[in-house]
């Protein structure tokens, strides 16, 4: 897990009422089954945020998002497209 972020800090339209949207993102291809990487996700969660938060989660759903580095002012970037590779 690189990177998780709550987009529903900035906008509360991005979760119901009482609740928050957690984002988590993983650079490169996991050779995990999608039910093998939701747990260890939530285990990596659950090192992070401690164990009844990261066992409280709901999973939503898995995106995966084909990238294409590219060089932009000295820094990587990546363009990515949404929908299936």
């Amino acid at each position: 897990m690189n990177n998780c972020c709550f987009p529903s800090t900035v906008s509360r339209s991005y979760a119901p009422e009482g609740k928050a949207l957690a984002s988590v993102s993983i650079v490169g291809v996991p050779a995990l089954s999608d039910e093998a990487l939701e747990l260890k996700v939530r285990t990596e969660l659950q090192d992070w945020f401690g164990k009844r938060e990261g066992t409280a989660l709901g999973l939503s759903q898995i995106r995966s998002l084909p990238c294409v580095p590219i060089l932009v002012l000295r820094r990587a970037h990546y363009l990515c497209r949404l929908g299936s590779p």
